[in-house]
């Protein structure tokens, strides 16, 4: 049972400028997912995923290897498009993502997600976050009657939020959803789709400038750091 671990990243980032590069704690954002990845026990191969030229570099320095997927506009490509060109190029079982911007993922994140999805037989597991707290979508009560009297959270039904830190496939799995034009990456329709609870801070994710000094905080804490 063959498992890569690959590492999306592109240059492009509206919200935070040159996200990937931005420096936490003295170290670029990129660097965490590839300290982490090669941490993880029992992974055959590591792969940088990007279009842009200026990753290969990167990943040779670390020892691991560089895929160049065909670049496509930002907003023309959709996730399952990248994971998709990986998965024609590789001959693995298992693709692990993990993403090059949630910095508090630890090895541990990983390889009990791995363990999940072999244990499980999951053909596809999305990382969440979960929690017991009253939601509303499009205005409307999701977990909760708004006729009813206030209850202790502890009784709510929870709720998960994908977090996108950790994303496992079976490859096969993939190409076939794919060529269905279905819903490839979130494991739809054919295979088992399952979660796997991350906690905070593993759910940190970049996408704000307050992100980043939320994750400087963060890692900045940590008694190695004090």
């Amino acid at each position: 049972m063959k498992k890569v671990i690959m590492i999306p990243a592109r240059v492009g980032s509206k919200r935070v400028k040159n996200k990937v590069f931005r420096e936490i704690a003295g170290k670029p954002l990129i660097q965490y997912a590839i300290d982490v990845a090669k941490q993880v026990k029992g992974i055959d191969e590591i792969y940088i995923n990007s279009p842009d030229e200026i990753f290969k570099p990167i990943a040779e320095k670390n020892n691991i290897k560089f895929f160049k997927r065909p670049f496509k506009e930002k907003e023309k490509e959709m996730g399952d498009d990248f994971v998709y060109e990986f998965c024609k190029f590789t001959d693995a079982d298992y693709i692990i993502m993990v993403n090059s911007v949630a910095p508090c993922i630890t090895r541990e994140d990983v390889e009990g997600a791995v363990a999940a999805a072999v244990n499980t037989d999951a053909d596809t597991l999305h990382s969440v976050e979960r929690d017991q707290i009253e939601v509303f979508y499009m205005g409307e009560p999701l977990n909760f009657d708004k006729l009813d009297k206030s209850r202790e959270s502890q009784t709510l039904n929870p709720i998960e939020r994908l977090t996108f830190g950790i994303v496992i496939w079976k490859r096969d799995i993939f190409i076939r959803n794919y060529k269905l034009g279905a819903g490839a990456w979130y494991g739809y329709p054919y295979g088992h789709a399952v979660r796997y609870q991350l906690h905070f801070p593993s759910t940190v994710d970049i996408d704000t400038e307050d992100d980043l000094a939320l994750a400087e905080a963060i890692i900045r804490s940590k008694p190695e750091n004090i």
